[in-house]
């Protein structure tokens, strides 16, 4: 039980409880197997979480006049962070610009109430941003900053003997169709991005208990 994490979400509830009380509600992430020994003491419920990872390396496909992209992520739940290698361009010049970033983004997949369907695909938007560093030509370095936007499509393969997602996890494909804008003079880039992906699950109990 050392390892739980708990969280602690406190509702101030002037307008919901007489006298101005307060309800805290404790969560409490156990070990598959804990939660019933936890419930005995401090009661509350217990209930069959997952929590998802994936581990990504992409290649993204430009469209229009944009560069190819190569990438690597990992990403816990909804949050990813990751490396991005790409070649910029300036409208103001025919060179191209090694350029290399670390980023964050968050992907909010839509089918997320679908229990048995998102298990194998899921879909929604992504956003996110990076800071690296630029080659600029035999002269030095300088900073490299941008935002992108766009939408992903994930698709897993389903449980295979030994291969299964909550043991040693499952391969995958992700499609995303990303626009980056930059900061400074670099051209914006849209990129059709192929990736492939490991994903895992580990399962957990919740424990969840209130007091007024």
């Amino acid at each position: 039980m050392t390892s739980a994490r708990s969280v602690l979400l406190v509702l101030a509830a002037a307008g919901c409880l007489p006298h101005g009380g307060r309800y805290t509600q404790v969560e409490t992430e156990l070990p598959v197997g804990e939660c019933a020994t936890f419930r005995a003491t401090a009661g509350g419920t217990c209930e069959r979480i997952v929590r998802d990872r994936h581990a990504t390396a992409s290649v993204g496909l430009p469209l229009g006049e944009a560069e190819p992209s190569i990438g690597t992520a990992y990403q816990y739940r909804a949050f990813a962070i990751g490396l991005d290698w790409r070649r910029l361009r300036r409208e103001m010049d025919p060179f191209k610009y090694d350029t290399l970033a670390a980023g964050a983004a968050l992907y909010v997949g839509t089918l997320g109430s679908f229990d048995r369907l998102v298990r194998y695909v899921d879909v929604g938007p992504l956003i996110g941003g990076e800071l690296g560093i630029l080659k600029f030509g035999q002269t030095g370095w300088r900073g490299r900053a941008d935002w992108f936007w766009g939408g992903f499509v994930d698709v897993h393969a389903p449980d295979l003997g030994p291969i299964a997602y909550l043991a040693n996890g499952v391969p995958g494909l992700r499609i995303e169709l990303r626009r980056t804008d930059f900061a400074r003079e670099w051209s914006s880039a849209t990129t059709l991005t192929i990736g492939l992906v490991w994903r895992w699950g580990r399962e957990y109990e919740l424990h969840t208990s209130g007091t007024h």
